[in-house]
């Protein structure tokens, strides 16, 4: 409830969210209800064939119709892409994010002992 009162505070009507695996925090019931409330919802898909694939965003009306996608994800069958750019909020699995931050910081740390890098790659500005 406080992740919706904070979208309607801010007047949130373009929405990307995931769709939960394993121990992420459910978010089928929050997307279902966003939907209802008359949100638009993005969601992420991987597109392509093994060798070539790229994560693509696709707008959805429901998550009746879900398939498993590579990496066990599930996707919606119906694809309607989306452009980002008029997003008003992302809603992302927190812990990978913050592993994705480490793994960052960690690579940025190591350049610079070994003087491949300068000491600006160290700030979070354009992540």
């Amino acid at each position: 409830n406080s992740l919706r009162s904070y979208l309607d505070s801010k007047d949130a009507r373009f929405l990307h969210c995931y769709i939960s695996f394993r121990s992420e925090v459910e978010t089928r019931e929050f997307v279902e209800s966003e939907l209802a409330a008359g949100r638009r919802v993005v969601v992420p898909v991987i597109d392509g064939v093994k060798e070539e694939q790229l994560l693509v965003h696709t707008e959805v009306k429901g998550l009746q119709a879900l398939k498993r996608g590579p990496f066990g994800l599930e996707e919606p069958l119906e694809r309607t892409p989306a452009s980002l750019a008029d997003l008003d909020a992302v809603i992302v699995p927190l812990q990978d994010v913050l592993v994705a931050i480490r793994r960052r910081i960690s690579l940025d740390v190591l350049r610079v002992r070994c003087g491949t890098t300068s000491s600006r790659s160290m700030s979070m500005s354009g992540w």
